[in-house]
Formats: structure tokens, sequence, C-alpha cells
């Protein structure tokens, strides 16, 4: 069954439930030691695994609380500590999308790590698929938003803007969306019954996953349109960000190009004053003038507005290497889940469960690097944000400060 970017769609998906012969150097010694002769049971496979999984679990453990902290801090300064300036209008909602993509995402690989072939409560099942694939396709579909905005601001800045009620309402769009398109997980996920054969004994063991028998044809073009739309998103979010890369590149050569002007200006105004000292008189009544104040005042002027509109364009440009560097994170965290779900599409349970332990943890882990995602974009946030650094770092020193006692 073709199976698109469930981000938990790896072996804990036993609907391709066929008989496969698993290794027997490597899979479920401990038990075969005791007696090659016992009867295997669901719960002997799944206690293997556990242990197997030990390393993927404390991994996607601090996965989580690196992101649940990580978010709640960029929530808490963003909406409630600095102001609410047009840069930074959807970086709190982008918070609120990533934490509670964080969350589904870690809970759900954890709890599928501790009982991956003994999962019997079906409606956890779909209710776990269905809160994770609508939250990484919020984030991923915010992102999209964001790009849409930047490129506005950067590329088109005299068209219009995406400002107001058109910002709550795309937000609004980008949330109905995220969450029509999942419903369909609710009745194609859920408990699925199936077996196992090792050593010519059959096993039967129950898992979290596709449900065959609910219209095959019709869950392969449901997983197909979202495979395609994940892809449509991803592609449309890097392509806006192609012309607005082109444009600040263009914009900061032309400033380059004009401080080159100001300084040679400011060379040959410093020979003219140098020989206008040697007649005291000429200068003094040069400066005293009307017409020298009037000039001396514009150029003032000009100045101060420069500086301000160069602040601003640093900022603004700041800003936008921000969201460049989190949609690159966006994408190289996708790219093996996505590819990792092609390749064992055909037969997934005799490609993961014929692994060794080194190579499942990996594979399990760039499986499941849709999470990582979700964690990184804080630390990009405090590195990018001079402003947002300030605050938490002051916050923070306010925190150690000794007592006055």
């Amino acid at each position: 069954v073709f199976r698109m970017p469930s981000p938990m769609s790896e072996p804990d998906n036993l609907y391709a439930l066929q008989p496969h012969k698993l290794p027997t150097n490597t899979i479920f010694s401990l038990v075969t030691v005791k007696n090659e002769n016992m009867n295997l049971s669901a719960e002997d496979y799944n206690a293997y695994f556990v242990e197997k999984m030990t390393f993927n679990t404390v991994f996607t453990s601090l996965l989580l609380l690196l992101g649940l902290m990580g978010n709640s801090v960029v929530l808490y300064f963003y909406a409630f500590r600095m102001p609410r300036t047009e840069d930074r209008y959807f970086i709190p909602y982008l918070a609120v999308a990533d934490i509670l993509a964080c969350a589904f995402g870690s809970v759900f690989s954890i709890v599928i790590n501790f009982y991956r072939l003994v999962f019997v409560w079906e409606n956890l099942c779909k209710c776990l698929y269905f809160f994770t694939w609508c939250t990484s396709g919020l984030s991923a579909a915010m992102l999209l938003v964001i790009a849409i905005n930047r490129y506005l601001k950067v590329c088109r800045p005299n068209g219009v803007q995406m400002a107001g009620k058109k910002r709550v309402g795309a937000l609004l769009i980008v949330f109905v969306l995220s969450i029509l398109t999942t419903l369909p997980l609710l009745y194609f996920m859920g408990q699925v019954n199936g077996y196992v054969v090792y050593n010519e004994r059959r096993v039967n063991v129950t898992t979290c996953g596709l449900m065959t028998k609910r219209n095959d044809g019709a869950a392969k073009l449901y997983f197909f349109i979202e495979f395609l739309l994940s892809l449509i998103i991803m592609i449309c979010t890097v392509a806006l960000y192609v012309p607005i890369g082109i444009s600040i590149y263009k914009r900061f050569r032309s400033i380059r190009n004009s401080k080159r002007i100001r300084i040679l200006l400011g060379i040959t105004t410093s020979e003219v004053s140098e020989d206008a000292v040697s007649d005291s008189s000429t200068e003094a009544r040069r400066v005293s003038s009307p017409q020298y104040k009037e000039t001396l005042q514009q150029v003032l002027d000009t100045s101060v507005c420069q500086r301000k509109n160069s602040r601003r364009r640093r900022v603004r440009h700041n800003f936008t290497s921000m969201f460049v560097t989190i949609v690159l994170f966006y994408v190289l965290s996708y790219v093996p889940t996505f590819v990792l779900i092609i390749i064992p599409s055909k037969d997934p349970f005799g490609f993961w469960y014929s692994l060794d332990d080194a190579s499942l943890n990996v594979l399990v882990i760039l499986k499941r690097a849709f999470i990582v995602n979700h964690v990184v974009n804080p630390f990009v946030y405090g590195y990018f944000d001079l402003h947002f650094r300030t605050i938490f770092k002051s916050s923070l020193s306010i925190c150690k400060k000794p007592s006055s006692l």
C-alpha cells in the first residue's frame, strides 16, 4: 500500500501482515535461549522491540523536552514581552503549532516504541495519527503563509500586503484546511490484527496502522494526494524565498555602493575644509550665512533618515534570513521522512523488521526527523532576533541576581 508522509508510518504499521522470516541471529534471542521450543507470544516480540528501541525512546524524549521548553519560551516572550511588530506577527502562532506538533509527534513515537506489537487501543490510534498529521501540516502551512507575507513585503512593497483581517483570514484558512485534509485518517487508521511467523511458528499481533479492509483504492488515492500536497507546500515555500534572496542581495549591493560614494564625498569635503582653514574670516562668513545653515540642516536630516531606513532594512533582512533558515530546517527534516516512506512502501514489514539494532535505530530517527523541525525554531529565533535575545538574557540575569539579604 502506498503511504504518505505519516510521521509514524514506519515499523509500527504492520498492515502488510505477511509471514516474514525474521533473522534468527538478531531477533528474540533473549527468548529462544531459554527454550527454543516454547511458544512465543506477541508480548515476547514486543518486549524485545522495547529493549531494541531504547536509544530511540531516549532521543525522542530529549526532543520532546527541548521542543516544549523552547517553544514555550518563544510563545511567552513574543506574545507578552516584546512589541507586536509586523515582522513578528506570525511567530507566536507558529510557536503554538510547533508545541502541538512536537508534543503529539514525540508522544506518538514513544507510545509506539513501547506498544509496537500489542497496540489494542483503536480510538487512541486514530487520535494520535490525526493530531500528529494535523499539527505537522498546520506548522508547514504556516511557513508557507509567512513566505507569502515576506515575499509581498520585500518584492512587492508597494502592492497589496497581508495585513489586518487578511492575516487573520490566512490563519483561519490554514487551520481549517489542516483539519479537513486530516479527517480521513479517523476512518482509514486504527487497530490492525495480523500475525508474524518465526521459526515456522505463527504469532498473533495487534498494531496501530492502516486498516486494509477500509477501501484500499480510496486509501491509496488519499495518501497520494496528501503526499503531493506536502510536496507542493514545500516547493512553493522554497520558491518564494528565491526572489526574496535576490532582492535582498541587490539592496545590500546598492547599500555598499552608496557607502563608497559617501566615502569619496567625505574625502573631497575634508580636502576643501583644509584649504578653507587658511582664511578664517572667509570661513566665519560662510558658516554664518543662511544658505550654509539650511544646507547643513538638510544634510543632517537626510543622514538621520538614511540611518533609520538602513536600520529598518537591516532588521527586515534579518527577519527574512531567520525565516529562510527555518524553511531550510523544514526541508532538511522532512526529506528523510518522505524518502523512508517511499522506499519501504511495497513491503514495510519486511523492510523494517529485517534490520539489525543499529540500522533500525538510525533509520527510525531519520524517519521521525520531522520532529526536529519543530524543535530548532526557538534556537533560530534566538540567533537572528537580537531584540528577543537581549530581553531573554536580561530576564535570566534578573533570575540569577542574588538576594539583597
